[in-house]
């Protein structure tokens, strides 16, 4: 139901650097849902996750998410930041 590879909870810490997530699904947070903890990614390949609410990563809660440097097979930069912008999240797809 929630997280369907990784589920962070409330002060718990994930840290994903260079890694491949495919293939998984749930309800909330189709890689990841993180409930009030801190979820960092470096580097990787993200596709073919699904989820009803945040397809990647659905995040309850107050605390951080950092995501450095991830490809979307297909999708261009322009297009995930301004979808990002509309719900309130600012990203760069620049240096």
């Amino acid at each position: 139901e929630n997280g369907g590879a990784v589920y962070v909870g409330e002060g718990g810490f994930f840290n994903s650097v260079d890694t491949e997530w495919s293939s998984n699904s749930a309800i909330r947070g189709g890689v990841i849902y993180n409930n009030n903890g801190t979820v960092f990614f470096k580097g990787g390949y993200i596709y073919e996750n699904q989820a009803t609410n945040g397809g990647v990563i659905y995040n309850n809660g107050e605390d951080a998410v950092a995501i450095l440097n991830v490809g979307f097979d297909g999708l261009r930069g322009e297009v995930l930041l301004h979808a990002l912008e509309t719900k309130g999240i600012y990203v760069s797809t620049g240096s």
